[in-house]
């Protein structure tokens, strides 16, 4: 049998047979971290030396397993949907807690947050300018804030991230923020699940950039016009607006799954809502998607 067919067998037989034993509540009892993704590398370099070798097809089963372990690790923690953020921790992880006080002078706040794999929340307010919670396995993030006159700037993002096998507890972020100042938000997300409720903020921009991700954005009517600029990969999208803003959708969506009820196409590739022109508020967006699917509901 060749090397390929081995990989590619037993890749898929690991795959399998975790997402059985996950789906009958097995816990194993090991972790895997991506801390040895180093592995990858150095078995790759094995089976370019072993090529011809006896060795070589046991190097290619043991890749095929390895690179099936990394893969459901990836998805387990991603789409894990267990989503108590005080549940009892089972292995060894790191809890930090962001706060900034609230200025009454404060009028824009730009908040940009950066980060890898994981689950991200926005929701709620705070009488604070800022309340941020992040939880996961080794997992850290940074913070930094500065303010001139009436403007303030926000920067947070993620550092060491290992990913659990079998975690109960996968790396989530949760954020409130106030409902005073105007919000520019700048969002770069990897693989992600995120739930962001915007709907009690005055949201001007959004800027949000993602990979494989699933997300739900909620917004509000707080300003005349809200601004969205969306680039993601292999993705699901669902974006929730008030039923008295008119939008429109622009970008680039050939290969996209688009399930846009009440919206009319002008024949250019732009959709818009009847009431868009005449509505106080507005709502632009502006995106460009890969292989995914985009909706938008009227609520």
């Amino acid at each position: 049998m060749k090397s390929k067919q081995l990989f590619w067998g037993f890749f898929f037989l690991t795959l399998g047979f975790l997402y059985l034993l996950a789906k009958f509540d097995v816990f194993l009892g090991f972790d895997f971290s991506w801390d040895l993704w180093p592995l990858l590398l150095i078995l790759a370099g094995i089976a370019i030396i072993t090529e011809g070798t006896i060795v070589r097809p046991l190097i290619s089963i043991i890749f095929g397993i390895f690179v099936g372990f990394l893969v459901f690790g990836w998805i387990g923690n991603v789409f894990d949907e267990n989503d108590n953020f005080d549940s009892v921790s089972k292995g060894e992880y790191a809890k930090k807690t962001f706060t900034l006080q609230y200025d009454s002078t404060i009028t824009v706040a730009n908040l940009s947050l950066k980060a890898g794999a994981g689950k991200f929340y926005i929701n709620d307010d705070t009488n604070k300018l800022i309340f941020a919670k992040s939880k996961g396995s080794k997992l850290k993030y940074t913070f930094n804030d500065t303010q001139k006159d009436s403007i303030v700037w926000i920067e947070i993002e993620s550092g060491t991230k290992n990913f659990k096998l079998f975690n109960d507890e996968p790396s989530r972020f949760y954020l409130k923020l106030n409902q005073n100042p105007v919000w520019n938000l700048d969002l770069e997300l990897g693989a992600a699940k995120s739930e962001l409720d915007l709907s009690k903020l005055k949201v001007k921009n959004l800027v949000l950039k993602t990979g494989a991700t699933k997300t739900e954005i909620k917004l509000g009517d707080k300003l005349p016009k809200t601004y969205l600029n969306i680039d993601m990969g292999v993705a699901s999208l669902k974006i929730k607006i008030p039923h008295n803003a008119g939008c429109k959708i622009v970008g680039k969506m050939g290969l996209v799954k688009k399930e846009l009820p009440g919206f009319e196409e002008n024949g250019d590739g732009i959709y818009k809502t009847p009431d868009y022109e005449t509505a106080e508020n507005k709502i632009i967006i502006d995106y460009n998607g890969g292989v995914s699917k985009f909706e938008v509901e009227r609520y």
